[in-house]
């Protein structure tokens, strides 16, 4: 099996094979559906602070493409909780 090691081709440090990034077209979903669910719908002056809180750092992780979708799925769960 020839894999390459080098991440600086990857734009996510993903490691590739036969010049194709394995896991590159979920962390790219992921990037884009930071800009769906943006900030200005995300974030109100009437959250609790909490909320807000949980919110920042979802944000936070989508943009830095540092959140599974089984971990986003947890938090927008625990998120809903807070109703």
């Amino acid at each position: 099996m020839d894999i390459e090691r080098n991440h600086d081709r990857c734009e996510f440090g993903l490691t590739c094979q036969k010049g194709l990034c394995l896991g590159f077209n979920a962390r790219q979903n992921i990037k884009f559906m930071t800009k769906i669910l943006s900030k200005i719908l995300l974030f109100s002056p009437v959250y609790p602070d909490q909320l807000s809180r949980e919110v920042g750092s979802i944000l936070t992780d989508l943009d830095d493409n540092a959140i599974t979708s089984w971990v986003l799925y947890s938090k927008l769960k625990t998120i809903n909780s807070y109703r």
